[in-house]
């Protein structure tokens, strides 16, 4: 994804910009109603070429504005610190839950295929397929 613009960009920069242009046209009703209702050639004859370029400068002028707001009052930049560090370290708590879970999981079939190994495939026993 990081092909479509020039410059050293993250998968997640262009990905964050192109969800944030995206939200922007979803705010317009007669665009949303185009896409729902027409094919994709349909709906680039309606308004959508126009909205998208709206959406970019509208969100140009609105992160522009709040970077402003950020860097220069102290009281929202504190508040936006303490926003941000939430939404990271619980991000990172639901990973590491995710993870050990995933962990646990792989432990548990471990020690089943280990016990599997163990049993004994006499006559008057049967395999589990687990």
């Amino acid at each position: 994804m990081n092909t479509l613009f020039r410059g050293d960009f993250t998968d997640d920069d262009v990905y964050n910009y192109i969800k944030t242009i995206s939200d922007k046209i979803k705010e317009d009703s007669v665009v949303v109603d185009q896409i729902k209702n027409n094919t994709k050639e349909q709906a680039m004859l309606g308004g959508f070429g126009n909205k998208m370029n709206d959406a970019v400068i509208d969100t140009l002028d609105i992160h522009q504005n709040m970077a402003t707001q950020v860097l220069s009052e102290d009281k929202i930049r504190k508040e936006l610190v303490s926003i941000v560090y939430d939404i990271i370290s619980k991000s990172l708590k639901s990973d590491i839950q995710i993870q050990n879970r995933n962990y646990s999981n792989l432990a548990q079939y471990g020690s089943l295929k280990a016990a599997d190994k163990k049993v004994n495939y006499g006559e008057n026993t049967t395999r589990k397929n687990l």
